[in-house]
Order: C-alpha cells, then sequence, then structure tokens
C-alpha cells in the first residue's frame, strides 16, 4: 500500500490511498475529507474551476480559449463534456485580455455560444432554487441586444436577458405558455464589466433579475433599480431537444440581437448562489 504525507488544518498526515480529485477535493478511502481555500461561492477567488463545494450542483465555465474558434469546457460534477461545453457559433475570436475574455463581434454577425438543453435541464427544470450568472461586457450597437436566449417557444420553459428600451429585461416561462418578466429601473450598464444574474432561493420565493458591477454575494449587492422581482415560476417544463439556446444572441438561426462585447465566465447551479 502506497502512503504519502497530506496538510491537513495545518497537520501532516501520512495516510494511504490518497486521490486528489479534479474538484480540489483530497479522498482517502474515497472519503471525501478536505478542500481547497474557494470553500463557497462567497469566498470563491474568480480565478479556478475547483476546489469549492457547489461543484456537485454548479457548472464553472471560463470563456477562456486562447484559439479562435474553439468551444469552451466547463467544469461539473457529472455532466459530460457534450454537455459542459459552451459550443462557438460563427467564429468566435480567441481570447485576449487581463482576465481573459472572447470578443464578440455583434451585429451584423451572428456570433454566439450555446448551450444544450441538457445542461439548462440539470440547472433549472423543476428545481426549488438556481442561480444564473454571466460575466460580461457589453458594448451599444443594438437596441434590443440580447444577454441570453433560452427560449424555446411560447409553451416551454424558458429564460432570458436582453435591452429592452435601455433597461434590462429578464424573463422566465412556465409549462402553461406563460410567461413572467420585469425590467429593471435603472438602465443596462455598458462599455464596462458586468455581472447579470437571474436566482431562486426555494419553492416559495419570487425568482429575481439583477445585475451588479462586482460579483453579487448577497441580494444588498444588487442596487436599487438594479434587481427586479420577476414572478415565481418552477420552470418545470422541459427545455426541448430540438431548439436553440444562445448565450449573446438569438436563436442562432434568426441572426438578430447579437450582442456585441466580451464574455468572461458563466455560472449555473440549482442552488441559490445568491445570500439573502
Amino acid at each position: 500500500m502506497i502512503y504519502k504525507w497530506i496538510k491537513k488544518k495545518g497537520r501532516l498526515l501520512y495516510v494511504p490511498k490518497r486521490l486528489v480529485n479534479e474538484d480540489g477535493w483530497i479522498y482517502i478511502f474515497n472519503r471525501r475529507i478536505h478542500h481547497g481555500s474557494n470553500t463557497s461561492w462567497a469566498t470563491w477567488d474568480g480565478t479556478t474551476k475547483s476546489g469549492w463545494k457547489g461543484s456537485d450542483n454548479t457548472f464553472i465555465g471560463f470563456l477562456n480559449d486562447t484559439n479562435a474558434n474553439s468551444n469552451e469546457i466547463g467544469q461539473h460534477s457529472f455532466l459530460s463534456e457534450v454537455d459542459r461545453t459552451l459550443t462557438q457559433v460563427d467564429n468566435v475570436a480567441g481570447a485576449i485580455g487581463d482576465p481573459l475574455y472572447r470578443p464578440m463581434e455583434g451585429e451584423p454577425g451572428s456570433e454566439c455560444f450555446t448551450v444544450t438543453p441538457t445542461w439548462l435541464n440539470t440547472f433549472f427544470q423543476n428545481k426549488s432554487s438556481y442561480t444564473f450568472l454571466i460575466e460580461c461586457y457589453v458594448v451599444n450597437t443594438v437596441t434590443n441586444q440580447v444577454v441570453c436566449d433560452f427560449h424555446p417557444d411560447s409553451t416551454s420553459a424558458r429564460l432570458g436577458i436582453q435591452k429592452s428600451a435601455n433597461k434590462v429585461l429578464f424573463w422566465i416561462g412556465s409549462t402553461t405558455g406563460s410567461e413572467y418578466n420585469g425590467t429593471t429601473a435603472n438602465n443596462m450598464p455598458l462599455s464596462q464589466i458586468i455581472w447579470f444574474a437571474i436566482f431562486r432561493r426555494t419553492w416559495s420565493s419570487s425568482v429575481y433579475g439583477g445585475f451588479s458591477t462586482s460579483r453579487p454575494i448577497r441580494q444588498s449587492d444588487f442596487g436599487t433599480g438594479d434587481i427586479v422581482s420577476i414572478g415565481a415560476s418552477s420552470l418545470n417544463a422541459a427545455f426541448p431537444a430540438d431548439k436553440d439556446y444562445a448565450i449573446f444572441g438569438q436563436y442562432p438561426d434568426t441572426r438578430q440581437n447579437h450582442s456585441a462585447g466580451r464574455i468572461y465566465k458563466v455560472i449555473a447551479s440549482s442552488d441559490c448562489l445568491i445570500g439573502s
């Protein structure tokens, strides 16, 4: 049997069968006993995909591949690589900058990234709590530019964020075909790094949409006029398998309302990451 030294809470331990999984936890005899400094969304350093306890329920995607036309593969504990892939559309340029981001051309081009219906259903379908977050930088190029469009039709689950009359419109949809939406009082910030969020804590709570110029940890991190209640839809319908779901654009086949700017990170979780 192979033994190795590991450090746990400042103490050195001589243990057998050490396995450090990609999620950052140390396993001994298949029992998870320790993890690194990224212990929660609130304490996450924002620079690594691994090592925090939300990884079982949370997808962490960095838009940082420096190769043009490349897809981005995020981290999640059990999704397949196909369903962890943010697929580029229309020849998105490679990542640049510090921190790295994928530059998005916007109209008249149709660049965007797409996610699979399995990705959406894993985090949002019939969940009592959930969170969608995107860190990005939007340049004002079109009137109704879209941050994300997970809106297949009027009778399925749907979720989206877009600019509307310079404000931010958030929407969610239910099984009945009814749609809940809300628009912020304040204008969408342009030409600066911004976090957009849609989140829900429990079955009985409202869904909120908001934006923040820093990574939001608590609901109070959203300024007055930057957050809005958008109803209490459970999203209990499935996202259909034969539709397109786009980030920084509408359905790829419509070629309209594609935002220009930058995408840094995409986060999705079946937990509510935003504290009260």
